[in-house]
């Protein structure tokens, strides 16, 4: 059976990579996006894969049909944190320099993400607080204000800026504050997204953990703090350019 509603998402997917990456500097589409993304984005997904598996199902690790059911969810930091490594072994090893590539990249994971969330209608599935004006899930009797549908928009909006100032901003800054927003998007989006029992979910914690992390770094980087962590990213960064605050 074809599931037509992720195969919608993956659609959108790919057409907002597409659209953001035209915005980004002539120079910097030299080399196409999909041969940079296709081994670190492929390997983050599988992590993140096996990692859903292993707190939610461990026996299903031993299917490799479980791995393929991309509905059961993947998570994502862990996903991002191995697509990273990948790109920062492959640069060591004699690849495309790191800094710049995760640059020309971390737009368009910014668009991927959002539209993947905005296309959740077509999954049949965009919960949310019960309202007057939004839509009707699959299954539910009332509207309800479409959480992903408005954060995903919020995310290709992002991800457009991101690539049209990629000129003007240094590699570092573009990379963290696209962690960032999309961490900042996702710990906003989880506050009125239904969840089962007290508290906050793990998926939601780990937007926080993620988002007071990387939101230190960028303000200690554009402070120009000359410490231990700034100095690691500057060792890292790719060819130099003015700064831009």
């Amino acid at each position: 059976m074809i599931d037509s509603g992720l195969l919608i998402s993956i659609a959108a997917c790919v057409l907002a990579v597409l659209a953001v990456d035209r915005l980004h500097p002539a120079g910097m589409r030299r080399t196409s996006w999909f041969e940079l993304a296709f081994l670190p984005g492929l390997s983050g997904l599988v992590a993140g894969r096996l990692v859903t598996m292993a707190i939610e199902d461990p026996a299903g690790l031993a299917r490799l049909r479980g791995l393929l059911i991309l509905r059961g969810g993947a998570e994502l930091w862990p996903g991002v944190a191995v697509g990273l490594a990948v790109l920062a072994v492959r640069a060591y090893r004699g690849g495309p320099s790191f800094w710049p590539t995760a640059q020309r990249l971390a737009p368009l994971g910014v668009a991927a993400w959002g539209a993947y969330e905005a296309a959740c209608p077509a999954r049949g599935a965009c919960p949310g607080p019960r309202s007057p004006f939004g839509l009707t899930p699959t299954g539910m009797l009332h509207r309800q204000l479409p959480v992903g549908l408005l954060v995903g928009i919020a995310g290709l909006a992002f991800a457009a800026g991101l690539a049209a100032c990629a000129r003007r901003s240094t590699a570092v800054t573009t990379v963290i504050g696209s962690v960032v927003i999309v961490s900042g998007l996702r710990s906003l989006a989880s506050f009125w997204l239904p969840h089962l029992g007290t508290g906050i979910t793990r998926q939601h914690a780990a937007s926080l953990v993620v988002l007071v992390g990387s939101g230190t770094l960028l303000l200690l980087h554009r402070a120009r703090w000359d410490g231990p962590a700034d100095r690691l990213l500057l060792g890292m960064r790719g060819p130099s350019r003015p700064p831009a605050r």
